[in-house]
């Protein structure tokens, strides 16, 4: 479920939007790695770190390396 009380800073919101495209292109799946690449194609962040604060705010969430946006 989304944390509505920690919104997404405008990094995390173009990542996010970025990825929820590309998932409606997947049925809604993609592999950690291919998430990872969506992120670094725009951003100087570490891409790993904007995984995982999306993650804990509750926009993706992963099971056995699958990711999908809630």
């Amino acid at each position: 479920m989304r944390a509505t009380d920690t919104p997404l800073t405008g990094l995390e919101t173009d990542a996010f939007e970025r990825i929820r495209r590309r998932a409606t292109r997947t049925d809604g799946e993609l592999t950690r790695t291919e998430v990872l690449g969506v992120i670094d194609e725009e951003d100087t962040e570490d891409a790993a770190h904007l995984l995982e604060r999306l993650l804990l705010k509750g926009y993706l969430y992963e099971v056995d390396g699958v990711v999908r946006v809630t």
